[in-house]
């Protein structure tokens, strides 16, 4: 079973665990919970709450840099009009400013290193936009760089010395 009954929140997976973020409880103006759910040992864990308590947010996660984003949403003021992100390796937040999103109800989606927000609802109005982010990923710092047949190669990084990085053929990216 879930940690606490809610509704109306966000929910996302990455890397095979399960997040729900916010919603409401038995207050309307929104909690601050960050749940995440691990299959493996089919148990729940509590993490960094959301700085802002918020309800009815769009959420959606990035394997590549190890975030699930959080758009818009509610409170007892109105609608967020900020991006948030949680970071799973340092369970900590962020805010993405590159990324203002001030709807509720609405579905972001990762595809091919962008993040797309579509629909919802603003200021009591369906929604009918379309929002696009470029969430590529930071390429690492390395001490070995090599091109192969289309691919790049990088190895030796400060974050991860023993670990090898490609890019997909003739996607530098």
């Amino acid at each position: 079973a879930m940690t606490a009954a809610k509704s109306m929140f966000g929910a996302a997976e990455m890397s095979e665990y399960g997040f729900y973020m916010g919603g409401f409880s038995t207050v309307p103006a929104g909690v601050d919970t960050n749940y995440e759910y691990n299959p493996f040992t089919d148990a729940w864990a509590t993490r960094t709450a959301i700085p802002t308590a918020t309800n009815t947010p769009g959420c959606a996660s990035d394997d590549d840099n190890g975030r699930v984003y959080l758009f818009g949403g509610n409170t007892v003021e109105g609608n967020v009009d900020t991006t948030r992100y949680y970071t799973k390796h340092t369970d900590a937040w962020a805010t993405d400013t590159s990324s203002p999103v001030t709807m509720t109800n609405h579905v972001p989606q990762t595809y091919e290193h962008g993040m797309y927000v579509c629909g919802g609802n603003f200021g009591g109005q369906p929604a009918t936009n379309v929002y696009r982010f470029n969430i590529s990923p930071t390429a690492p710092t390395a001490f070995y760089v090599e091109s192969y047949k289309g691919y790049v190669f990088l190895a030796r990084t400060s974050g991860q010395p023993s670990a090898v990085f490609y890019s997909l053929p003739g996607d530098a990216r």
